[in-house]
């Protein structure tokens, strides 16, 4: 089959066009070929078998592997979200396909990487690299990988001055775009290593659902999950989507906990908003839900033998304060409401009536709001926080 023909196929198979989607052969070999279809408003550049994208997270890249066996044609699919570089490698007897995300907010990048073996049946199973299964989220957290067409890959580590980015995930006052970066520390990268891919993924581990993810893929998996009706509840995640951090990342036993900070680009979709949740061991979302706000704040505690994330946000519209939080327990793969609540124990949402809250040193400080208004009018000129009390929850 020519490049044009194979392509054709993809289109077919994944009922795209390609007025929507561009295509290209990415590798070719005597029992299988790879064709790469990304979005046609996403910038791509092919060198060899490596492909470099510059694209938005919340889109998606199809690759597609075909193989001639027994005279008929087989396929599969790989559907990614927020690929920075896609790459195919022979090592051995196997094909693999390396998967770069990065994703980036006011100046700062965070990656992760995964990879795939495509076994003798020609599905995509994936694998763990040498480094990196002892902890993905922790490994990746600094670190940043390229894929080389030379059949080699280079890791390079973050280098900061004081400061870090979670000046900025922990700063609650921000409430607009513009004023983010002056929150981010300087930092660049340096390279730490560059090894042959046969090496990073000799002696290679097949991928348990429960053993990790990177921050910028647990991000993506939010985005598959809800684009494919998988979430326990609709999130409307992307709305007004202008980046993402995962602020708290707890692995209890093989269930994963987590706090993941949006920033918004508009009041509307929440300048910063939380969205918490948790994984079970196959990897499926137990619960996720999204906290909006203008201003938010996260922290995990541990007291004794119990995990918590403690969490509030706080909404500023018309010149009004409105706001929300709470002590989340985690335990069997389920976040459950501690404090604020009612007799009955359900959330107590009438608690934050005229109050805020701001978290620090794994303590919440609770305000009262006190609004100024003009004499014998409802008019409110401003406000003002008085702190009330500091709960400590040791």
């Amino acid at each position: 089959m020519t490049e044009k023909e194979l392509c054709a196929e993809a289109y077919t198979a994944l009922l795209l066009t390609e007025t929507e989607w561009d295509s290209f052969l990415l590798k070719r070999t005597e029992k299988e070929a790879f064709v790469l279809l990304v979005p046609e408003h996403a910038k791509a550049d092919k060198a060899d078998s490596i492909t470099d994208i510059s694209m938005k997270t919340q889109d998606c890249v199809y690759l597609l592997r075909m193989e001639q066996r027994n005279g008929e044609l087989h396929k599969t699919v790989l559907t990614e979200y927020g690929v920075s570089q896609i790459g195919i490698y022979n090592a051995e007897k196997e094909t693999f396909a390396g998967v770069v995300y990065r994703e980036q907010f006011a100046g700062w990048e965070e990656y992760g990487m995964k990879w795939y073996c495509f076994d003798e049946d020609g599905s995509a199973v994936r694998v763990y690299g040498n480094t990196e299964k002892e902890d993905v989220y922790t490994y990746w957290k600094n670190r940043k990988p390229v894929l080389l067409t030379d059949g080699t890959m280079e890791l390079y580590g973050r280098k900061q001055e004081t400061g870090s980015f979670e000046a900025l995930v922990q700063e609650p006052d921000l409430k607009g775009y513009e004023d983010y970066t002056n929150y981010v520390a300087a930092y660049h990268w340096e390279k730490e290593q560059g090894l042959p891919v046969s090496d990073w993924l000799k002696d290679y581990v097949p991928y348990e659902a429960g053993d990790g993810l990177s921050g910028p893929e647990l991000i993506r998996e939010v985005f598959r999950a809800e684009k494919e009706g998988e979430l326990p509840e609709p999130l409307y995640f992307g709305t007004g989507y202008a980046g993402a951090v995962v602020t708290e990342y707890i692995t209890l036993e093989k269930e994963i906990y987590f706090a993941i900070k949006k920033f918004g680009e508009a009041h509307q979709a929440g300048f910063q908003s939380l969205c918490i949740g948790s994984l079970d061991e196959e990897g499926r979302f137990r619960q996720c839900g999204l906290y909006p706000g203008d201003r938010a704040q996260a922290a995990s505690l541990q007291t004794g033998t119990e995990a918590y994330i403690l969490y509030c946000t706080e909404t500023e519209y018309t010149g009004l304060l409105s706001a929300g939080g709470g002590l989340l327990q985690l335990k069997d793969g389920i976040l459950t409401q501690k404090w604020p609540v009612t007799e009955t124990g359900e959330p107590d949402v009438k608690y934050w009536e005229k109050r805020t809250a701001r978290i620090r040193d794994g303590r919440m400080k609770i305000y009262t709001i006190e609004y100024n208004q003009v004499s014998g009018s409802d008019t409110v000129t401003g406000y003002e926080r008085k702190l009330e009390e500091v709960k400590s929850f040791d």
